[in-house]
């Protein structure tokens, strides 16, 4: 398996996510689906998303989209991009 190198914003997102179905749906629900998430992001970076699209359709052209993808998994976006080298900005989760 691939490490995946999550940035800032990335895992600040994914603590709000779990806080919010804490919160909205229960302990138990909020598990499950930051699972759901989590498990998508290691497909992703074993290279199985079934079709990954890139994000310049999600963004609207941004030139900061070039080179990202996205799939969407429950009510959120995953995007990503491969072999980016965060160079200590992000943090690995094993």
């Amino acid at each position: 398996m691939k490490r995946i190198i999550y940035a800032p914003a990335a895992l600040a997102s994914l603590q709000d996510i779990l806080e919010w179905n804490i919160w909205t749906f229960g302990d138990s629900q909020a598990q499950k689906y930051t699972d759901r998430l989590a498990n998508r992001l290691r497909l992703i970076a074993d290279g199985e998303p079934p079709c990954p699209k890139p994000c310049d359709l999600l963004l609207q052209g941004r030139r900061d989209a070039a080179g990202l993808s996205y799939y969407r998994e429950g009510r959120h976006y995953l995007i990503y991009e491969r072999n980016r080298r965060y160079a200590g900005a992000g943090r690995d989760i094993p």
